[in-house]
């Protein structure tokens, strides 16, 4: 078991990649993984609602929530890009450093893309996964290259705008614009487009369908209707014969809100899903 305390830490990993990791709490570990956006800060709000609802059944987890590299303090592998296999590399590295006898994940867009890969490279490392928004249509990624252009024209409102109409879901839509200023206020920041550039230099397929149809792993996945990412009618089906695999698509839900509970609360389902 590792010794490593409940706090912000840089690890030095052996295929010299450094990690920025944050380790809170106590109990069983689980591992978040977050975006290609903002960093391990964008999972804080769902993390937030996991540890109320734990509190309140007197449980608490051992979160260890890394930046992927590139991200936050920790340092970029091969390539300064999303590419999720290259991320899954240094995450394995890091699982193998923290040598837990077993761990849980929960990974969020290009998270779940990476704890799909380590699902299959490392099963006897990890107990169970849950994966939210699993880029499966990930080949397409127009929808990043339109909103780089308007962020190099600082046109802020029509950045919103377009996030509103396709990575969020009609039932938050007009929640989210309510939000303006908020908003505005993340777009328009450098830490935006250095994201959007990142994902858009990956150079590779972010559709890691292959990878979910094999999972051996207990599985949680649950993607929204409306999200861009979503898999096809025809694959769903394939991945729902997956014993594995406990399937969920939420009607009217979008990409981004999956992570914030005041538009969708998954905690009850992951805390669930983790109990039983």
């Amino acid at each position: 078991m590792s010794n490593i305390a409940h706090s912000s830490q840089i690890i030095s990993l052996s295929n010299k990649c450094k990690v920025d990791l944050y380790v809170q709490g106590n109990g069983y570990p689980v591992l978040w993984l977050h975006s290609g956006f903002r960093g391990r800060i964008g999972l804080t709000n769902l993390i937030s609602a996991v540890e109320r609802k734990l509190k309140q059944k007197k449980v608490e987890w051992l979160n260890i929530i890394p930046n992927l590299p590139g991200f936050g303090d920790s340092t970029s592998g091969p390539s300064e890009n999303t590419n999720p296999y290259e991320l899954a590399d240094t995450l394995e590295e890091l699982i193998l450093y923290l040598n837990y006898p077993s761990l849980n994940i929960i990974g969020f867009s290009l998270g779940a893309n990476i704890t799909s890969i380590l699902a299959n490279r490392i099963p006897e490392k990890l107990n169970k996964i849950v994966l939210l928004g699993t880029a499966i249509e990930g080949k397409n990624l127009d929808i990043y290259r339109r909103l780089l252009d308007l962020h190099n024209g600082e046109k802020w409102e029509e950045i919103v705008n377009v996030i509103a109409l396709n990575l969020v879901g009609s039932k938050n839509r007009s929640q989210y614009l309510k939000m303006i200023p908020l908003v505005r206020k993340q777009v328009s920041s450098v830490r935006f487009s250095q994201d959007l550039n990142r994902i858009l230099s990956s150079g590779v397929r972010l559709d890691v369908f292959e990878e979910v149809k094999n999972i051996t792993l207990p599985t949680l996945m649950i993607s929204g209707k409306d999200d861009p990412f979503v898999p096809t009618p025809e694959r769903i089906d394939i991945i729902k014969q997956n014993e594995n695999i406990r399937f969920i698509l939420l009607d009217g839900i979008g990409h981004n809100e999956l992570v914030f509970p005041r538009q969708v609360d998954l905690s009850t389902q992951i805390i669930q899903f983790f109990e039983n």
